[in-house]
């Protein structure tokens, strides 16, 4: 495993504002990481956050999650709502346990009023006690209201 993100730049207004918001609070968001400091430096937006490592099993478990709830129309920010009865006796506690952080960062999102989650297995990582976080935490449909308004 590779430490990484911990500090990077973003690409978006609300990126920066939402994790200016999350600034010391980490125990009330636990599906995100902890974020020290967010700026915009000469047009560019950057944040500092705590160090996440990558974990070549993220991407494997996020895309095999993905590719079953796609068998129920849904996608990833909508997996409590997946019949889980239909694949029951087909994973193993490392699914499940992926599932349950997955609904975790799910929650944080909501908490902070996103629904529609840039959550993709590059934005996520484990941190130092082996937890799953998201460091990106962008809303897409602000994003998109943004382009198509400016």
């Amino acid at each position: 495993m590779n430490r990484t993100w911990a500090n990077f730049s973003l690409r978006s207004k609300t990126g920066i504002w939402h994790s200016k918001q999350l600034i010391g609070k980490s125990n009330e968001y636990d599906g995100f990481v902890e974020f020290y400091d967010a700026a915009e430096i000469n047009g560019e937006y950057y944040i500092i956050g705590e160090e996440v490592e990558e974990d070549s099993r993220i991407e494997d478990l996020y895309y095999d999650l993905s590719n079953m709830l796609e068998t129920q129309g849904l996608p990833m920010q909508y997996l409590e709502y997946f019949d889980e009865s239909a694949y029951e006796g087909t994973w193993n506690s490392e699914m499940e346990h992926f599932m349950s952080e997955i609904s975790t960062i799910n929650r944080s999102y909501r908490m902070l009023g996103i629904e529609a989650s840039d959550l993709r297995p590059e934005n996520l990582g484990r941190d130092k006690d082996g937890n799953l976080k998201a460091f990106d935490i962008e809303d897409r449909r602000k994003e998109k209201y943004r382009r198509w308004n400016t």
